[in-house]
């Protein structure tokens, strides 16, 4: 792994939660468009978007950094 967080994918897996776990399909729609959302505006971390300035990748907390191979 590259120890970058996938914000996308993070909200991702807690609409998921919401939707099969606490059964709570609105408030996962509502995840799912913000995310659409958020792709549709051009937010794109390095995972979706590649070695492009303005992309994003949060180190994740306490991990190791990793070889940076985007740059």
């Amino acid at each position: 792994g590259s120890y970058e967080a996938s914000p996308e994918q993070a909200f991702a897996s807690a609409a998921m939660l919401l939707r099969f776990t606490a059964k709570m399909e609105k408030e996962a729609a509502e995840v799912d468009h913000a995310i659409e959302d958020a792709l549709a505006a051009g937010a794109r971390t390095r995972d979706l978007a590649g070695p492009l300035p303005g992309a994003f990748a949060p180190r994740i907390p306490g991990s190791i950094p990793a070889k940076d191979t985007h740059r």
